[in-house]
């Protein structure tokens, strides 16, 4: 730590980096985005049955909390990923900062590769699919260009798949941070 910090500082400092070296701190973080996504995808008015991004253009504001609830499934599986990074290079994390190795990014097939877990092909597109509504689908109407909205193309069917898969990919974490002794 630096001797010109304020002991506030310090302090801030401190708990900076507990809690992000322990990975429960992220599986919670997970869990929770992922109880919110669901409690938002329940609340919403119409059952869509079309891409998302298609639901947008037409029906408006009604499609923006679906667009938020694969954003925030999304985020679900990110710090899934970054729990199990922390967890096996706890150096990450210095006087209160990630590390540049950290990877500073929403890519999920990125990160499902760093983790070097193995998933179905379905599975990791719907991932690839997740990714775009973490970084633009669900803060702007529209991607930087048309050709990414087909990447956004995810429907009800892919929602409850990708609680699915939360929920077991957030159990395969638990079983890695905390193994049994069989």
């Amino acid at each position: 730590m630096s001797d010109d910090l304020t002991a506030k500082d310090k302090v801030l400092q401190q708990l900076f980096d507990l809690a992000a070296r322990d990975p429960w701190q992220w599986l919670l973080m997970a869990k929770d985005l992922g109880s919110i996504a669901e409690e938002t995808w329940k609340n919403r008015e119409q059952k869509p049955t079309t891409p998302a991004f298609e639901q947008t253009f037409v029906l408006g504001r009604e499609y923006t909390r679906v667009r938020i609830s694969f954003a925030l499934l999304g985020t679900a599986f990110e710090n899934i990923f970054k729990a199990i990074i922390v967890m096996r290079n706890p150096n990450f994390v210095t006087n209160g900062t990630l590390s540049t190795d950290f990877p500073a990014t929403h890519d999920l097939n990125l990160l499902l590769n760093k983790v070097d877990w193995t998933l179905r092909p379905e599975e990791v597109f719907l991932l690839r699919r997740l990714s775009a509504y973490i970084l633009w689908f669900s803060k702007y109407p529209v991607p930087k260009s048309f050709e990414k909205l087909a990447i956004a193309e995810l429907n009800h069917v892919d929602f409850e798949r990708g609680i699915d898969l939360c929920a077991r990919l957030l159990n395969l974490a638990v079983q890695e941070i905390m193994p049994t002794n069989e």
